[in-house]
């Protein structure tokens, strides 16, 4: 698994760090510690991890942005839709799913 893949995967698991919902998530002792256990996991120092995040989180804030909704008034057939040519753009949709994406 690629670097970026195993980072993603790592964060997905530990809403903590990015679920506003989760009750953790202010909980700087916490955040800290799962940061130190991804760090681990992929073999990066926490705060490059926690960089390399930032990253892909902000990409893929740019990627979402770019998706266009069709209008009720657009014919399916009709409307071009983009659905984030990005490589990590589908394995960040849980991001997206906790409505979470736009507050970012």
């Amino acid at each position: 698994m690629e670097s970026c893949e195993l980072l993603i995967s790592e964060v997905q698991k530990r809403s903590a760090l990015w679920d506003k919902r989760n009750k953790k998530h202010r909980d700087r002792v916490v955040c800290d510690k799962e940061w130190s256990i991804v760090a681990k996991k992929t073999n990066l120092d926490k705060e490059d991890a926690k960089r390399k995040w930032r990253n892909l989180r902000d990409t893929f804030l740019k990627e979402k942005k770019k998706v266009k909704k069709c209008r009720s008034g657009d014919s399916q057939e009709n409307a071009e839709i983009y659905t984030g040519k990005w490589i990590y753009y589908k394995l960040m949709l849980f991001f997206k799913r906790h409505n979470y994406a736009t507050k970012y």
